[in-house]
């Protein structure tokens, strides 16, 4: 939508004929300008540096989970097999806290 509105506004105000086939500077600076604005639209649309800085949020949540596992494992292989359910109910709260940054993210776009 912010590409088809910035675009078409750009290009109705100021699109001129080119004369004898030629681009016009005119017509140039139209051409760039839609560019930028085709470009802002799709970093807008798919939100790039959010998306990431989620994703890396969630992996440093996972790598924590898998450190604390590796650790129990490695000093006590007792306390490793007792802990199980603790891991998977706090593996099971990091996929959640995700599911609800993504829902939220998707719910703030509209």
């Amino acid at each position: 939508m912010t590409f088809f509105g910035s675009a078409s506004i750009t290009i109705i105000v100021g699109w001129k004929k080119p004369e004898d086939l030629e681009m016009s500077s005119a017509n140039l600076i139209l051409f760039i300008s839609a560019f930028i604005a085709f470009t802002t639209s799709i970093e807008g649309l798919f939100d790039l540096k959010d998306k990431a800085k989620s994703y890396d949020v969630l992996l440093f949540e996972l790598r924590r989970l898998r450190d604390q596992m590796s650790y129990d494992y490695s000093k006590d292989v007792q306390v490793y097999e007792q802990k199980k359910d603790e891991y998977f109910s706090k593996y099971e709260g990091i996929l959640n806290a995700q599911k609800m940054i993504i829902e939220n993210s998707y719910e703030s776009e509209e």
